[in-house]
């Protein structure tokens, strides 16, 4: 028995910009998943755009919610952003690093963070106010539900603008998705 996992892992990397805020902003999103055949060889799939107007936690969900739909293909995911509102309402107030699993109903996430209190108030926070971009929100339950049932997704935060080339490349992709 191989103590390898069957398929490597898979990084991937998000990040949101906007130039003012409200403003017009932009999302990237990197993947870099090794070669099957070949482990010194990994593929690196980009993608990016932009809003006229938006909010730079508007831009951050949407670079990860990008993120997570270019994740097929693989069943070990590890997701980085700088975006302490991402990994919190995943993971929990205070938390950057941990792995969503598979909830009670197969196919379902469980998450350790604050959007649990969300879903089941009806996407209100504590205070009975709304969620802001609970569509956004509701794209990523769905999304990570779709990667967990496949195999296991862990999520990270990384500081930004500290020399991690994923999260330097997500950066200038969402610089370059800002709409001029």
């Amino acid at each position: 028995m191989s103590l390898l996992h069957p398929r490597p892992i898979v990084n991937g990397y998000s990040d949101g910009a906007c130039k003012r805020n409200p403003g017009p902003g932009g999302w990237g999103a990197v993947l870099y998943a090794p070669c099957n055949d070949n482990p010194k060889l990994t593929f690196r799939f980009v993608d990016y755009g932009g809003k006229k107007q938006t909010t730079n936690q508007e831009m951050e969900l949407t670079a990860f919610l990008n993120l997570l739909d270019i994740c097929k293909g693989s069943d070990h995911y590890v997701l980085h952003t700088d975006s302490i509102y991402v990994v919190e309402a995943l993971l929990g107030k205070g938390v950057r690093k941990g792995e969503i699993k598979i909830g009670k109903k197969a196919g379902e996430a469980a998450f350790p963070g604050y959007i649990s209190a969300w879903m089941a108030k009806g996407w209100k926070k504590a205070d009975n106010g709304p969620v802001k971009h609970y569509h956004i929100w509701k794209g990523i339950v769905k999304a990570v539900g779709e990667v967990v049932s496949r195999g296991a997704l862990s999520v990270k935060w990384v500081k930004g603008h500290a020399g991690i080339e994923g999260n330097e490349l997500a950066d200038k992709l969402a610089n370059l998705g800002v709409p001029k």
